[in-house]
């Protein structure tokens, strides 16, 4: 009954550690991933643009109506090309490298945004010329797009609309953005390379924790070997049927446990995302464990008839 008591207070042990090893571990596979900024990332950030165009037209001084903004963005820019944006910035990401005084240089290519430039002033110009009223006699193009000249044809209207977004908007917009940082030396060499160090320690010595308790419960029950067995695998199934608890939940609710504010499309991604990704290896866990558990106790049943 002792045996069975302490053995029992590690198996809760066990199940409690396991919690925030689960959503280390899920999380280590989710933001070092490319597959996640090249995919549902982009597909929400895309989304978050569309909206804030809407939204802050007024705020940030478009020439066209929020709306119209936002069509022209969908038509030019498709969610292939911010995938693709994304993701080319994550590569740049992943090759950067540290000299030994810590100082790194990140370019961020926006080289298809300036590809997309072209269009986007034409889209825009094509727009503003069917909004925006006409001018009065003789008055020349303002400079905040209230009015078109009236004595200009409508090819010529799109033309010099285009020429001048082009000038003042798309002509000052980078192939690449440039940032120079300094980082800790412990990074030198390759930033991505030096977390994948980091990472692959702790997670040996959370493993090797776990092996440990699971060894100390084989040393408490000491024998026969199939009730060690049973324990461990009633521990492990235990710890996975917490998790999967818990995981669910999150799933489930995720859209409901963020607050409503500007980024919190973001934050729901990132619940939901974690929630998704540790099911996929809990469940199978439980299952597996759960069949061991189960067999370990059929075959003692049939040992002692």
């Amino acid at each position: 009954m002792v045996r069975k008591f302490f053995a029992g207070l590690l198996l809760i042990l066990f199940s409690l550690l396991s919690i925030p090893f689960a959503f280390g571990a899920s999380a280590i596979n989710i933001f070092l991933d490319r597959n996640f900024y090249a995919g549902n990332f982009s597909d929400q950030l895309y989304d978050f643009l569309e909206e804030t165009l809407v939204n802050k037209s007024v705020e940030m001084k478009l020439p066209v109506s929020g709306e119209d903004a936002a069509e022209i963005f969908v038509s030019v820019l498709s969610r292939e090309d911010m995938r693709d944006l994304v993701g080319a910035m994550w590569d740049e990401v992943a090759k950067l490298k540290v000299d030994e005084s810590g100082a790194t240089i990140v370019k961020l290519p926006v080289d298809l945004l300036v590809k997309k430039s072209d269009k986007f002033s034409s889209a825009m110009a094509t727009q503003m010329m069917e909004k925006i009223p006409k001018c009065g006699k003789d008055q020349n193009l303002p400079e905040d797009f209230s009015c078109l000249p009236e004595t200009l044809a409508e090819e010529d209207l799109v033309l010099l609309l285009k020429r001048v977004l082009d000038q003042k908007i798309f002509s000052s917009l980078p192939d690449q953005f440039v940032l120079n940082t300094n980082l800790p030396e412990d990074f030198s060499g390759g930033i991505l390379e030096y977390l994948k160090r980091v990472i692959n320690v702790a997670l040996l010595a959370c493993v090797l924790i776990f092996l440990l308790i699971l060894f100390l419960i084989g040393l408490i029950i000491f024998r026969p070997w199939t009730r060690i067995f049973k324990w461990i695998s009633a521990t492990i199934f235990f710890a996975a049927f917490v998790n999967s608890v818990i995981f669910t939940i999150l799933f489930l609710a995720a859209p409901f446990m963020v607050p409503n504010f500007e980024f919190a499309g973001f934050a729901t991604l990132i619940v939901f995302s974690l929630a998704q990704n540790l099911l996929i290896w809990s469940i199978p866990m439980l299952l597996l464990a759960l069949a061991l558990w189960i067999y370990l106790i059929y075959h003692d049943s049939r040992r002692i008839a």
